[in-house]
């Protein structure tokens, strides 16, 4: 089907600086929960969401060369490709590929923690799919950040764009809550970054537009939060982050706040529940596509490390440049 909503376009010549910014702005928002001794030096969550656009490179590559590729087999190498070069130990069944420039950066190199699942449904060298899946109970939120890039893609069809979300998904995670809930997730960041392209601004209210093109009931999310604090399932987190965002944006109709007050105003929120590493990233993330560089021009955005930033500069500067 054709995208009944905002899509990113090529067209626009805002679309680099604005998939950069949410890349980075993943990055550094991680980077800014990590360890102290490190500063500016993001994690796994951003590694994953790297390997995740690097795969996407490397299908771009293979097509640009007049040979087809399946962007799900890129992707999945490219998770494996991660968990040899961070010293994790794959099943002898597990295929092998050659190693990329990002593999061969130091950045990538660092000893995966903090995604226990996901590594355990990696590490068995077998490709899961949809409905055949190792771990078919599995449904973990640190799933959802690394699927950002998927959003990227400046297709026409959405529909593309969610089955291999739902496809990438299910290379980690069974139960199908999950994969509705990376399909969510990356429709949503596709248009909101298509809203953000089109000039659409804060105050015309475009997580709300979102939120109705996607069907989603948020009713519930924020008095659930109250009673349980931060849901920990993949779809709860995702609902919570929705919900906390949609409020904000209502407060930017007063010209009480604008984007960037509004951002950090729900960055401390999730500090104080003490509500884990993944909130803070989804919120960013879709903040960042929904209101994008420009509307959170004064937004304290934590300075990146070199090694983190080569990464970075490495796989945004293949990617902008397989496209054109």
């Amino acid at each position: 089907m054709t995208s009944s909503s905002y899509a990113p376009s090529l067209s626009s010549p805002a679309y680099g600086s604005a998939v950069s910014f949410c890349l980075r702005s993943l990055a550094a928002t991680e980077a800014s929960g990590l360890s102290a001794e490190r500063p500016g030096r993001a994690g796994d969550q951003t590694r994953l969401a790297l390997a995740t656009l690097d795969g996407l490179c490397e299908a771009l590559e293979w097509n640009n060369q007049g040979q087809a590729a399946d962007e799900l087999a890129c992707i999945w190498l490219s998770y494996l490709r991660w968990m040899a070069g961070a010293g994790y130990q794959l099943d002898d069944s597990a295929p092998f590929s050659l190693a990329r420039p990002l593999n061969g950066l130091t950045f990538m190199a660092g000893p995966a923690q903090g995604l226990p699942g996901i590594q355990e449904a990696l590490a068995d060298g077998q490709m899961d799919l949809p409905g055949k899946s190792s771990r078919p109970l599995a449904q973990d939120p640190e799933l959802l950040p690394a699927l950002l890039p998927l959003a990227f893609l400046p297709l026409e069809q959405d529909e593309t764009v969610a089955s291999l979300a739902r496809q990438t998904a299910a290379l980690t995670q069974g139960r199908p809550e999950a994969g509705k809930a990376a399909v969510s997730y990356c429709l949503g960041l596709r248009y909101l970054l298509g809203a953000q392209l089109a000039g659409v601004t804060a105050q015309q209210r475009p997580l709300a537009q979102v939120a109705k093109a996607l069907e989603l009931d948020l009713s519930s999310s924020l008095s659930q939060a109250a009673q349980e604090q931060a849901p920990q399932t993949v779809g709860g987190l995702l609902a919570l982050a929705w919900s906390l965002l949609l409020e904000a944006e209502e407060g930017l109709l007063t010209g009480s706040l604008d984007p960037s007050r509004a951002l950090e105003g729900l960055l401390a929120w999730a500090s104080s529940q003490q509500a884990g590493p993944v909130l803070p990233l989804l919120l960013v993330s879709l903040a960042a596509a929904a209101w994008g560089p420009d509307q959170l021009a004064d937004y304290p955005l934590p300075q990146l490390d070199q090694e983190t930033g080569q990464a970075l500069d490495l796989v945004l500067g293949n990617y902008l440049a397989q496209l054109t």
